[in-house]
């Protein structure tokens, strides 16, 4: 094999570290501080052991609403020779910023929660190594998401930790994509040799020249293309001297005409439900059984689209959208309010964009790059901020479609968004909530807006406590009677090509923490364990938008 995986997933040290004292007295230079070392008997830890990944908030009580900095240790024998090799520290996610340390030295610094990183620590890796990783989850309002969030602020390590062994000459990247005439690539790797070999199913078998550390390519091909209906996936192979990577991917195309959605080149109307990335049992640690959960009830919903909301979700949801030919919608938290004249906020949000789209540009199943949710629009620097969102996605990956969540609320009897930054984006996305926050307002008259460009309504719903009847708000007679109201208004205006209800399950939210809903909002189809279906779900489920 020319690649190996090493996972340091496991039981690791812990401690909460809310006056950030740990690395002030160099914790991160010695194991065996906590064994009597003098820095412990100044500013005694309280280790205890952990599971990782996994968020610190679910394993143990008291650390429930513990938001702050916190550290974490490992100590691990690594024998594998490096001979002709590269050694990577990767990290799939850490909730929010990370300082790393090996064996003393110090790697970096990552900022964003939800995208992957990795340093390289070919020359730091010994036969016993000690890895401390400082995590703060605490939230800023330079930060991308700001300050209170609707949506629990899980910290941690909370997603998978390996150590990633490469042969020296190796391939760094590769995009793969169909622009409905050629197969197209780019490829990019280290080293001096001068060709590499790909290979495409039946497609394509091609040896090609490497040039200053680049393959590009331009194929003619007439792939089976992937869709909802057909799935399709093929096998990719790259070889570059030593070194292999392996990949499954689905060719289609997405484009828009006009106020048209069109995949393939053909009209599709997307009927979703919005998602958030949160365990049944609580924490941001999603494993194989939840994933499989959120994709058994979309496609019980009759589902051929997904909203994950409101940053980017486990890679694996990608991975099975492919498979079960779910087209998706991926967001980065640029969310409400934040600085949007800090140049450093900008950095923060262009950085996980950028990690997300490297990710995910492979998978046949994203179509819709967000960059935003619900940003106020006479907000000074907002417009320039997002627009340079925008203008990175396209730079990144020019296949894909480009959005953002608009808010429309108040009582207006027209669909009254004349935002500008419609202007730049691909899709007009828009959350309403009429008959919940805006209860009053009939969008009977709803109208497309200024833009001639596909709408799709990216949120509406209404709250329900599960097991709750009655005709009034929070009882799931009164969430049914929304779904069936505005789903029968949505079904015949033309130029709404999608829609995604919020939200799939009821997730937990600091900013719900009253008597009714307890911490939770409550807006679900079915309950938080994702097992108590509601009446509207057997509403939405019924429902054909076509």
């Amino acid at each position: 094999m020319s690649r190996r995986t090493i996972s340091l997933n496991g039981i690791w040290s812990f401690s909460l570290d809310p006056y950030h004292r740990a690395v002030a007295l160099d914790r991160h230079e010695s194991p065996t501080a906590r064994r009597g070392a003098r820095a412990d008997r100044c500013y005694p830890m309280d280790w205890q052991r952990i599971r990782v990944p996994g968020t610190w908030n679910m394993q143990r009580e008291e650390w429930f609403h513990y938001e702050g900095n916190a550290i974490y240790e490992l100590e691990f024998d690594f024998r594998s020779s490096l001979e002709l090799r590269e050694a990577f520290l990767h990290f799939e996610a850490v909730n929010y910023k990370a300082n790393v340390w090996l064996n003393g030295e110090k790697l970096g610094t990552h900022l964003g929660g939800f995208t992957p990183f990795s340093f390289q620590v070919t020359d730091l890796l010994k036969r016993r190594n000690h890895l401390f990783v400082q995590v703060d989850n605490k939230e800023r309002k330079d930060r991308c998401p700001s300050v209170g969030p609707d949506w629990f602020n899980y910290g941690g390590i909370v997603r998978d930790v390996s150590l990633e062994l490469t042969p020296k000459e190796r391939i760094v990247d590769h995009f793969i994509y169909w622009d409905g005439r050629q197969v197209c690539g780019r490829i990019s790797m280290t080293g001096r040799k001068r060709r590499m070999q790909i290979r495409i199913g039946d497609l394509i078998n091609e040896e090609l020249p490497v040039v200053g550390g680049k393959t590009e390519f331009a194929i003619d091909a007439e792939p089976r293309p992937w869709s909802p209906q057909d799935p399709h996936l093929y096998s990719v192979e790259i070889q570059y001297g030593d070194d292999e990577v392996h990949d499954q991917i689905g060719l289609r195309t997405i484009t828009t005409d006009g106020d048209r959605l069109l995949l393939n080149g053909e009209d599709i109307r997307l009927k979703g439900i919005s998602v958030h990335g949160e365990c049944a049992d609580g924490g941001r640690t999603l494993g194989q059984a939840d994933m499989l959960r959120i994709f058994e009830l979309a496609r019980e919903l009759g589902c051929n689209f997904l909203r994950l909301a409101h940053y980017p979700h486990d890679r694996r949801m990608a991975q099975m959208a492919d498979r079960y030919g779910i087209l998706l919608w991926e967001e980065i938290p640029v969310y409400w309010k934040i600085d949007w004249t800090n140049s450093d906020t900008l950095a923060d949000a262009e950085g996980q964009l950028a990690e997300l789209i490297a990710r995910d540009r492979n998978r046949a199943s994203v179509g819709i790059w967000s960059v935003a949710n619900e940003t106020p629009e006479d907000a000074d620097g907002r417009t320039e901020f997002l627009n340079k969102l925008i203008e990175r996605a396209r730079e990144d990956d020019p296949t894909r479609l480009v959005s953002l969540a608009l808010f429309m609320a108040g009582e207006n009897r027209e669909f009254a968004v004349n935002d500008p930054i419609g202007e730049n984006v691909d899709i007009i996305a828009i959350n309403t909530y009429p008959l919940w926050y805006s209860p009053t307002q009939d969008i009977r008259y709803l109208k497309p807006t200024k833009y001639e460009k596909p709408h799709i309504i990216t949120e509406w719903g209404a709250g329900a406590q599960a097991g709750l009847r009655g005709r009034e708000p929070f009882t799931e007679d009164y969430q049914a009677d929304v779904y069936r109201k505005l789903t029968e208004i949505i079904e015949p205006k033309d130029f709404i090509r999608g829609t995604s209800p919020w939200i799939l399950a009821d997730f937990r939210s600091m900013l719900r923490t009253n008597s009714v809903q307890k911490g939770q909002n409550l807006k679900g189809l079915v309950d938080i364990t994702k097992e108590k279906k509601k009446l509207a779900f057997e509403v939405y489920k019924n429902w054909t938008f076509e």
